[in-house]
Protein backbone atom coordinates (compact mmCIF):
# COMPACT_ATOMS: atom_id res chain seq x y z
CA UNK A 1 0.00 0.00 0.00
CA UNK A 2 1.43 3.23 -1.34
CA UNK A 3 1.81 5.85 2.17
CA UNK A 4 0.54 9.26 1.85
CA UNK A 5 1.07 11.90 4.39
CA UNK A 6 -2.01 12.05 6.18
CA UNK A 7 -3.06 13.43 9.43
CA UNK A 8 -4.73 9.99 10.78
CA UNK A 9 -0.74 7.93 10.15
CA UNK A 10 0.35 7.43 14.18
CA UNK A 11 -2.93 8.41 15.31
CA UNK A 12 -4.09 5.16 17.65
CA UNK A 13 -7.22 3.63 16.25
CA UNK A 14 -10.05 1.41 18.06
CA UNK A 15 -12.13 -1.35 16.19
CA UNK A 16 -15.64 -2.17 17.21
CA UNK A 17 -17.86 -4.58 15.89
CA UNK A 18 -21.60 -3.43 14.60
CA UNK A 19 -22.50 -4.35 17.69
CA UNK A 20 -20.22 -2.25 19.84
CA UNK A 21 -17.96 -5.04 20.75
CA UNK A 22 -14.23 -3.75 21.24
CA UNK A 23 -12.54 -6.17 19.36
CA UNK A 24 -8.95 -4.39 18.88
CA UNK A 25 -6.78 -1.47 19.11
CA UNK A 26 -3.47 0.14 17.46
CA UNK A 27 -1.52 3.06 15.47
CA UNK A 28 -2.71 3.95 11.60
CA UNK A 29 0.54 2.90 9.74
CA UNK A 30 -0.47 4.47 6.33
CA UNK A 31 -3.27 6.10 4.53
CA UNK A 32 -3.66 5.46 1.26
CA UNK A 33 -5.91 8.49 0.18
CA UNK A 34 -6.41 7.61 -3.62
CA UNK A 35 -8.19 4.15 -2.37
CA UNK A 36 -9.00 5.94 1.10
CA UNK A 37 -7.61 2.56 2.53
CA UNK A 38 -6.19 2.72 6.01
CA UNK A 39 -3.58 0.01 7.79
CA UNK A 40 -2.86 -0.51 10.93
CA UNK A 41 0.35 -1.61 12.91
CA UNK A 42 -1.12 -4.23 14.66
CA UNK A 43 -2.95 -5.49 11.45
CA UNK A 44 -6.67 -6.52 10.90
CA UNK A 45 -8.08 -8.48 13.71
CA UNK A 46 -8.32 -12.20 12.84
CA UNK A 47 -11.91 -12.47 13.92
CA UNK A 48 -12.63 -10.22 10.77
CA UNK A 49 -13.27 -11.48 7.14
CA UNK A 50 -12.67 -9.97 4.14
CA UNK A 51 -15.83 -7.73 2.97
CA UNK A 52 -16.94 -7.94 6.83
CA UNK A 53 -17.84 -4.30 7.79
CA UNK A 54 -17.29 -2.69 11.34
CA UNK A 55 -16.41 0.52 13.16
CA UNK A 56 -13.15 2.24 13.09
CA UNK A 57 -12.97 5.14 15.12
CA UNK A 58 -9.72 7.50 15.35
CA UNK A 59 -8.62 9.46 18.24
CA UNK A 60 -7.22 12.48 16.62
CA UNK A 61 -7.55 16.14 17.78
CA UNK A 62 -9.95 18.51 17.95
CA UNK A 63 -12.02 15.50 17.93
CA UNK A 64 -12.65 11.82 17.47
CA UNK A 65 -13.35 10.54 14.02
CA UNK A 66 -15.91 7.55 13.70
CA UNK A 67 -16.19 5.50 10.63
CA UNK A 68 -18.18 2.97 8.57
CA UNK A 69 -15.50 0.37 7.13
CA UNK A 70 -14.80 -2.71 5.36
CA UNK A 71 -11.99 -5.09 5.06
CA UNK A 72 -10.01 -5.62 1.90
CA UNK A 73 -7.08 -7.19 0.62
CA UNK A 74 -4.68 -4.72 0.35
CA UNK A 75 -1.50 -7.00 -1.30
CA UNK A 76 -0.55 -9.36 0.96
CA UNK A 77 -1.88 -7.82 3.30
CA UNK A 78 -5.08 -6.47 4.94
CA UNK A 79 -6.56 -3.11 5.35
CA UNK A 80 -10.14 -1.28 6.00
CA UNK A 81 -11.90 1.17 3.47
CA UNK A 82 -12.74 4.36 4.72
CA UNK A 83 -16.81 3.77 3.96
CA UNK A 84 -18.53 6.39 5.40
CA UNK A 85 -16.97 8.55 8.21
CA UNK A 86 -17.96 11.93 10.70
CA UNK A 87 -16.82 13.77 13.68
CA UNK A 88 -18.07 11.58 16.17
CA UNK A 89 -20.87 13.37 18.14
CA UNK A 90 -22.49 13.06 21.52
CA UNK A 91 -19.41 11.00 23.04
CA UNK A 92 -20.69 11.71 25.87
CA UNK A 93 -23.50 9.12 25.22
CA UNK A 94 -21.32 6.69 23.50
CA UNK A 95 -18.18 5.55 25.54
CA UNK A 96 -15.51 2.96 23.85
CA UNK A 97 -14.50 0.48 25.63
CA UNK A 98 -10.69 0.09 26.05
CA UNK A 99 -7.59 -1.28 27.99
CA UNK A 100 -4.74 0.75 28.14
CA UNK A 101 -2.29 1.10 31.23
CA UNK A 102 -1.66 5.29 32.44
CA UNK A 103 -0.31 6.98 35.29
CA UNK A 104 -1.22 10.06 37.23
CA UNK A 105 2.30 12.30 37.08
CA UNK A 106 0.76 14.84 39.05
CA UNK A 107 -1.72 16.63 41.04
CA UNK A 108 -2.95 19.81 40.06
CA UNK A 109 -4.31 22.26 43.67
CA UNK A 110 -5.26 25.81 42.69
CA UNK A 111 -4.03 25.78 39.37
CA UNK A 112 -0.72 24.42 40.65
CA UNK A 113 0.55 21.41 39.04
CA UNK A 114 2.43 19.10 41.88
CA UNK A 115 4.76 16.01 40.49
CA UNK A 116 4.11 12.68 42.14
CA UNK A 117 7.76 11.21 43.47
CA UNK A 118 6.01 7.61 42.44
CA UNK A 119 3.41 8.15 39.26
CA UNK A 120 -0.15 6.32 40.63
CA UNK A 121 -0.66 3.33 38.23
CA UNK A 122 -4.40 3.07 36.34
CA UNK A 123 -6.24 1.52 34.12
CA UNK A 124 -7.80 3.49 31.41
CA UNK A 125 -11.22 1.42 30.14
CA UNK A 126 -13.06 3.63 28.38
CA UNK A 127 -13.33 6.60 26.27
CA UNK A 128 -15.66 9.63 25.08
CA UNK A 129 -15.46 12.68 23.25
CA UNK A 130 -15.31 14.74 27.06
CA UNK A 131 -14.20 12.14 29.37
CA UNK A 132 -12.95 8.76 30.27
CA UNK A 133 -13.59 6.19 33.16
CA UNK A 134 -10.63 4.47 35.07
CA UNK A 135 -9.98 1.84 37.62
CA UNK A 136 -7.12 1.82 40.18
CA UNK A 137 -6.82 0.67 43.89
CA UNK A 138 -9.73 2.27 45.88
CA UNK A 139 -9.29 4.96 47.40
CA UNK A 140 -6.19 6.32 44.78
CA UNK A 141 -8.42 9.41 43.99
CA UNK A 142 -11.42 11.80 45.46
CA UNK A 143 -14.53 13.29 43.51
CA UNK A 144 -12.65 17.29 42.51
CA UNK A 145 -9.38 15.76 42.19
CA UNK A 146 -7.84 16.97 38.58
CA UNK A 147 -4.72 15.19 37.84
CA UNK A 148 -2.41 14.66 34.98
CA UNK A 149 -2.10 11.66 33.19
CA UNK A 150 0.47 9.91 31.18
CA UNK A 151 -1.27 7.38 28.86
CA UNK A 152 1.39 5.09 26.64
CA UNK A 153 0.27 4.19 23.49
CA UNK A 154 2.55 2.37 20.86
CA UNK A 155 5.39 4.18 23.38
CA UNK A 156 4.40 7.32 22.95
CA UNK A 157 2.89 9.39 25.92
CA UNK A 158 0.17 11.26 25.77
CA UNK A 159 -0.53 13.87 28.45
CA UNK A 160 -4.14 14.86 29.41
CA UNK A 161 -4.93 16.75 31.84
CA UNK A 162 -8.94 15.59 34.01
CA UNK A 163 -10.98 15.78 37.01
CA UNK A 164 -12.73 13.62 38.64
CA UNK A 165 -16.44 13.16 38.16
CA UNK A 166 -17.64 10.89 40.11
CA UNK A 167 -16.39 7.37 41.38
CA UNK A 168 -17.43 3.78 42.39
CA UNK A 169 -16.04 1.78 44.81
CA UNK A 170 -16.09 -2.08 44.43
CA UNK A 171 -13.55 -4.12 47.01
CA UNK A 172 -10.21 -3.26 46.81
CA UNK A 173 -10.51 -1.50 43.26
CA UNK A 174 -12.86 1.48 42.68
CA UNK A 175 -13.81 3.01 38.93
CA UNK A 176 -13.28 6.75 38.10
CA UNK A 177 -15.28 9.18 36.11
CA UNK A 178 -13.31 11.77 34.55
CA UNK A 179 -14.14 14.91 32.71
CA UNK A 180 -11.46 15.95 30.00
CA UNK A 181 -10.15 19.16 31.00
CA UNK A 182 -7.26 19.42 27.98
Amino acid sequence: MMSFESKYVGCQAVIYSPDGKFLSRGAISSHDKDWDRVELSNGIPLELNINDECTLLILIKPEPWEYSVRVVKAGSKRAFVLLKGKPSENREIIRYQINFDAHIVALVREDNEYPLIVPLKVNVINISKSGLRLRADSNTLLKGDIFTLAINIEGKDRIVTAEVANHLDNNNVSEYGCRLLS
